[in-house]
C-alpha cells in the first residue's frame, strides 16, 4: 500500500511540476512556478496524504540525474533525470490541465513573502471530478514552497540535497 501512495504521490509531484498553455493569468503564474522547479539542482518535497482514517508521509528528493522517493523509512532510487521529469510533467498536465486559477493574494510563510494562489485540476484517481488546491510561490524567488490539496499537504524546499542512498 505505501509504495502505491509513493507512486500516486510521484504521478501528483510530477502533474505539480509541468507547463501548459493557458490564457488565465493566475494559471501562467502557477504554470511558471511549477516549471521553474525542474531547473533547480536540488528539491526536497514533503507529502503528508492523508486517506483511511490516518495519514501517510512521502519524502522525495529530486536531483538533476535520479529521484529518491522514501515512504516510511525505506527510500527508492527511481533512474529519472530532470529532462524526463520534465517530459513526464508536461504529458501529465495535458491530461490533468490547471482551471480556475485566482491570485495572487499576499501572505507569509515561515517568515517569507508569499504570492498564494488557488486552482482546480482534474482528480487521476476520481474520473470527472476536479480537485482546489492552494500553491504558496515565492514573492522573491517565484518557487513553489508549499500546497495543500484536499488529500495531500506539500512542503517544498530547495537546496544542496544529496542522494539518500
Amino acid at each position: 500500500m505505501r509504495l502505491f501512495i509513493a507512486f500516486t504521490t510521484l504521478a501528483a509531484l510530477l502533474a505539480s511540476s509541468a507547463t501548459a498553455q493557458t490564457p488565465e493569468p493566475a494559471c501562467q503564474a502557477i504554470t511558471k512556478a511549477m516549471l521553474i522547479m525542474n531547473d533547480q539542482p536540488g528539491v526536497r518535497q514533503v507529502s503528508a496524504i492523508k486517506g483511511n482514517g490516518g495519514e501517510d508521509q512521502v519524502e522525495a528528493i529530486l536531483l538533476p540525474d535520479a529521484m529518491y522517493i522514501r515512504d516510511d523509512k525505506q527510500w527508492r532510487r527511481m533512474p529519472m533525470d530532470a529532462t524526463r521529469r520534465k517530459s513526464m510533467a508536461e504529458a501529465a498536465l495535458l491530461q490533468m490541465p490547471l482551471s480556475d486559477c485566482t491570485g495572487p493574494q499576499s501572505e507569509m510563510l515561515n517568515g517569507t513573502a508569499m504570492n498564494v494562489y488557488q486552482y482546480k485540476q482534474p482528480n487521476p484517481m476520481k474520473p470527472g471530478a476536479k480537485t482546489a488546491a492552494k500553491l504558496w510561490i515565492g514573492a522573491k524567488d517565484g518557487l513553489m514552497h508549499r500546497m495543500e490539496a484536499e488529500t495531500v499537504t506539500q512542503t517544498i524546499e530547495y537546496g544542496d540535497f544529496k542522494p539518500p542512498l
